[in-house]
């Protein structure tokens, strides 16, 4: 009834300061401004990042030897779990006499686009597309004319040099290494480099050597990479592996999601499910394996929450799913599984933190959860290590405090990541952070960036009768704005997630999903009332596998809460729902996909879904539109 009383007194005066927000022609022209300004700029930063990544995983680096990538010989691929073996004393590469193969990866370059280059005896000779012609005599640096696409890269660093005996006539003598993000990270003869390990996100420094037998010219040359994980620092958390599509189809599936047909725990199911209950408020947490109970009975009001691999040592194949705590006293949750989904241990992390809700996961795999002051608007945002090697810390866009809900990352681009976060208020407004610092060694840093920059959604629709259904948005340094904006065009906004281009969130109290297209700024927007999801949308979460594109959702309120799925055509369907007080959240996939979990927040419980044919909830299924569902 509270929440009702709000809803109906704030709107009012909302929808009175947004009439003018929207049609303010001050604020029409700022947020044209700004939009053609971020173009202009995403234009010219795109012509620098959309470069061929080069090189190989740690161990196996290729060396930049002009248009060819000659292989490091002899060399241990790179185990997280150990130190990689250096490697024996290499002989000289002989010179190359041949072209390199098609399959081949060219040298990544920056610069003007060339064509094939003609060789001369005495020097380089290299064309550009429009015709200039540009020289260099044997072993003269290139300039900037061809360089490596290195992310570490700075003014001269790693420039590549003249040597007509190559087919492409340049030789770029340095070590590559791909780190957690598929960025290439370059390093001279005798340097040294620390990264994110991929797979594995692990702390790593690597040493290179270059053998040469004399510059210039290069005659003969071969690289000895060597990589060590820091053993006194903890590793950080892994690389998402969850959303990784599996190759290949799978036989005999027996899962049919909307088909409810199978009642079980407080549960109709679609047909193919089984169900458990692992947690429940006030008790004990049972631990399957060895029959024992957890020394904390399990939290209050469990409500957003993800897994995340288990990578302390001791757990292979394990992960941790978290459960937010959504009580005033808050915290999180931990419940730890082994590789066949048992649970073996329980705990709170991050406890102090007054009541959390949905949250998400950054792309290096931490937990952003907020406060969920409605009340006040002055809620603070954490980011926390869900392995609880590192204190929970409170994010930098925290500025003007906020009633926080979910949390999401457009990491498309690596050297430019933007973060958006909701807000579960009638002036919760969406809020953009991009940070001013990029730090690969430790990503967690960009969150706390005091320099970054927060900007507020604003809302155009394309005419006031139709601002439910579309139109084009822009950004806004000003948080009364976006508040205004939010109250007008998007209150109570939760759960939010990005797939590619789309940023899509959803809104309670008007039922609708909201789909904005980042890269033309324009929106969509649909009700999120279909089939059996009858109540208002809570979370969501993309999912993508080989029946394509999922957009999972939870729900609140209605004759019957449960989980639902929509494909990319926008067709509904229901996974589950339950004879519980109407609240879902946390929905999660484990890592290998084959647990599916969700809670009924009120009465505190929660599942373990899983597929009888054993599959992964990633491996393709079958659809069946649920129109009614079963009466008990």
């Amino acid at each position: 009834m509270t929440r009702t009383l709000q809803r109906l007194a704030c709107l009012i005066v909302a929808l009175m300061a947004a009439s003018w927000s929207l049609t303010d022609p001050v604020e029409a022209v700022r947020g044209s401004r700004l939009g053609e300004s971020n173009a202009a700029n995403n234009q010219q930063e795109e012509c620098e990042s959309h470069r061929r990544l080069f090189g190989e995983r740690i161990g196996t680096s290729r060396f930049a030897r002009g248009g060819e990538a000659g292989k490091a010989k002899n060399f241990q691929e790179f185990s997280p779990m150990k130190t990689a073996v250096p490697a024996t004393e290499p002989t000289l590469a002989p010179a190359p006499t041949t072209a390199a193969p098609t399959d081949t990866p060219a040298v990544p370059t920056t610069g003007a686009p060339v064509s094939t280059p003609t060789a001369s005896r005495t020097g380089c000779t290299f064309q550009s597309d429009d015709g200039t012609t540009v020289s260099y005599e044997e072993g003269e640096r290139l300039d900037d004319f061809i360089t490596l696409d290195c992310f570490n890269r700075e003014n001269n660093e790693f420039d590549c040099f003249c040597d007509s005996r190559e087919p492409s006539q340049r030789v770029c003598p340095y070590c590559t290494f791909q780190d957690v993000s598929q960025r290439t990270i370059c390093a001279k003869n005798a340097g040294q480099v620390t990264f994110l390990a991929p797979g594995t996100g692990a702390r790593t420094t690597c040493q290179c050597r270059v053998l040469m037998e004399r510059v210039p010219p290069f005659t003969d040359y071969t690289v000895t990479p060597s990589c060590v994980l820091n053993a006194l620092e903890t590793p950080t958390v892994p690389q998402k592996a969850a959303t990784v599509r599996p190759t290949s189809k799978p036989q005999n599936s027996t899962f049919v999601m909307g088909r409810l047909n199978k009642e079980e725990n407080g549960l109709i199911l679609s047909e193919g499910l089984s169900s458990a209950i692992i947690a429940k408020t006030g008790n004990q947490v049972l631990y399957p394996k060895s029959g024992k109970l957890s020394a904390t009975k399990f939290h209050t009001r469990p409500s957003g929450g993800d897994t995340f691999e288990d990578t302390r040592g001791d757990n292979p194949g394990g992960w941790v799913y978290l459960s937010s705590k959504d009580d005033p006293d808050g915290g999180i949750g931990r419940l730890t599984m082994i590789a066949n989904g048992d649970v073996i241990d329980y705990s709170m992390i991050a406890e102090g933190v007054s009541a959390t809700s949905n949250g998400g996961k950054t792309p290096w795999n931490t937990w952003v959860m907020g406060e969920r002051d409605v009340s006040t608007l002055s809620g603070a945002v954490y980011q926390v290590d869900p392995l609880g090697d590192r204190e929970a810390e409170v994010l930098a866009l925290n500025k003007n405090g906020g009633a926080w809900e979910g949390f999401t990352a457009d990491y498309r681009d690596f050297k430019k990541p933007v973060f958006y976060m909701s807000e579960d208020s009638i002036f919760g407004a969406i809020h953009r952070f991009i940070p001013s610092i990029l730090d690969t060694g430790d990503p967690w840093k960009m969150l706390h960036d005091e320099s970054g920059k927060t900007s507020y959604l604003i809302m155009t629709p394309r005419n006031i009768s139709q601002k439910l259904l579309g139109g084009t948005f822009s950004w806004t340094n000003e948080v009364m704005l976006g508040r205004t904006n939010a109250a007008g065009n998007y209150p109570e906004a939760q759960g939010i997630d990005t797939n590619g281009s789309t940023l899509s969130f959803v809104c309670q109290g008007i039922k609708r999903l909201f789909q904005l297209n980042l890269d033309d700024s324009s929106y969509t927007a649909s009700n999120t009332t279909k089939g059996l999801m009858e109540g208002e949308p809570n979370e969501i979460r993309y999912v993508e596998g080989d029946s394509g594109t999922l957009l999972y959702m939870t729900e609140l309120n209605g004759r019957r809460s449960g989980v639902h799925a929509r494909n990319e055509a926008g067709e509904l369907y229901t996974v589950l729902e339950g004879n519980y007080q109407p609240e879902t959240a946390g929905f999660a996939l484990s890592p290998n996909g084959k647990h599916m979990y969700v809670s009924f927040k009120r009465d505190g419980l929660v599942f373990d879904i899983t597929r009888d044919d054993g599959l992964s909830f990633f491996d393709a299924m079958s659809f069946e539109s649920s129109v009614v569902s079963p009466e008990k």
